[in-house]
């Protein structure tokens, strides 16, 4: 038998719709590499997948220097 926590219906709906609305969007993210490539715009594809993930980087670098400064 497990306990169950009791968790605000705020805190819920906020975990719910967040994990939801990250995997939608990185299933998105993903599919459209898979449909570029499948396309054969390899370039395009590879181009867009990098810069994705290095603006992702450089977004958190600014954001915890930003944090830090004020």
């Amino acid at each position: 038998m497990t306990d169950k926590f009791q968790v605000n219906d705020n805190l819920r709906t906020a975990i719910i719709v967040g994990f939801l609305g990250a995997f939608t969007t990185f299933s998105t993210f993903e599919f459209e590499i898979f449909d570029l490539i499948h396309e054969r715009y390899f370039v395009t594809a590879f181009t867009y997948l990098f810069l994705s993930v290095l603006a992702g980087f450089a977004g958190v670098l600014g954001g915890v220097w930003f944090a830090r400064r004020f």
